[in-house]
């Protein structure tokens, strides 16, 4: 068996489709997301008007613009200035601190948020920045003050989530192609009259894709960890089982499209109808959170979201395999069902 893993690692290896879907596609990805700067684009934009034009104010106006998802993009000292809408100057938030605020704490600052911002945050954050200049000594009003000071930024999760793009299309796309090349060539149907046990054929073509996989998530961290700056801090170990218990997954509804697709063409095309809407639907690139109506119900019901969020609970959050037991159970059940179907619908000729 081990002579039938070797050749199947080598054909693989000299398959350029292959090759590119397993490394030069999520590579790729891996370079956009790493050379365009995501968090910048996300964060709010603040201007700041300052009457007081106190220390004080001065040292307020300081600790926002140490909030990291924030950008101050400017400090205004006139009232008149302040009537400016925000198409004007282009901010989500309108921070005015009044004449005399210092005597006035708490109820100091005025607050102007456009139609899609989440005034109270803002509010929360700046009073809490406030009230650590007015009283270092005493506890924080909220916690609030914390907004985007955490390492993880959006990079760190669409790092994880390329790698979830990775495996499926790989994995998918490739045993549906190979199996049904396989079955025009009538491979499988010699196989069948060969002394070699079928389940040692299977056992090989999961074997030798696991190895695909682990080395191409490898690369990927690698890239994105070493190149990029990612911070990806959890226990490879934990996210490699995750990982594996995936493919597994993946392979087998491979395997069951394969069982559907007369030729590589149809293969292919199967596997992108399956696939791509999975990998957008279960947060790879966005929280699964923000779609609308139904669909973060649906998302939930595809095996893609739950690696997704046990591998960014113990990538990012440092989590353990006894924090994501729920979502190791739906892969685990996932394994099942694809297992049986794979094996009822599977077909050699």
């Amino acid at each position: 068996m081990i002579y039938l893993l070797i050749a199947n690692l080598k054909m693989m290896y000299r398959n350029k489709q292959t090759a590119f879907w397993a490394l030069f596609f999520p590579l790729l990805l891996v370079s956009v997301f790493g050379l365009f700067n995501m968090d910048e684009y996300s964060k709010s934009k603040i201007v700041i008007t300052d009457l007081s034009q106190t220390n004080d104010s001065r040292q307020l106006i300081s600790s926002i613009r140490e909030v990291k998802s924030w950008t101050v993009l400017q400090i205004l000292d006139s009232s008149t200035n302040s009537l400016l809408t925000f198409e004007e100057i282009n901010a989500d938030y309108i921070i005015t601190i009044p004449i005399g605020f210092s005597e006035t704490f708490p109820t100091l600052l005025e607050y102007t948020a456009s139609s899609n911002s989440d005034h109270e945050l803002v509010a929360a954050t700046v009073r809490d920045l406030a009230h650590n200049i007015f009283y270092p000594n005493l506890p924080s009003l909220t916690t609030e003050s914390n907004i985007g000071t955490k390492a993880i930024d959006y990079f760190d999760t669409v790092l994880l989530g390329l790698i979830g793009l990775a495996i499926t299309t790989n994995s998918v796309i490739s045993v549906t192609i190979q199996i049904s090349t396989y079955r025009n060539q009538q491979i499988l149907k010699r196989l069948l009259a060969t002394p070699l046990p079928i389940w040692k054929f299977f056992v090989t073509q999961i074997t030798s894709h696991l190895i695909l996989v682990m080395i191409q998530t490898s690369i990927i961290l690698a890239v994105g960890i070493f190149i990029f700056g990612a911070n990806v801090t959890g226990n490879i170990l934990y996210m490699y089982l995750i990982i594996g218990l995936s493919t597994i997954i993946f392979l087998n509804i491979g395997f069951i499209l394969s069982a559907y697709a007369n030729s590589p063409a149809a293969g292919s095309g199967l596997g992108n109808a399956v696939i791509f809407p999975m990998i957008f639907l279960s947060g790879t690139f966005f929280p699964a959170e923000y779609l609308p109506g139904f669909l973060p119900y649906v998302s939930k019901l595809m095996p893609l979201r739950p690696m997704l969020d046990s591998l960014r609970d113990i990538g990012l959050y440092n989590m353990s395999l006894t924090d994501v037991w729920v979502p190791i159970v739906y892969l685990l059940c996932w394994i099942l069902v694809s297992g049986v179907i794979a094996n009822r619908v599977f077909k050699f000729n």
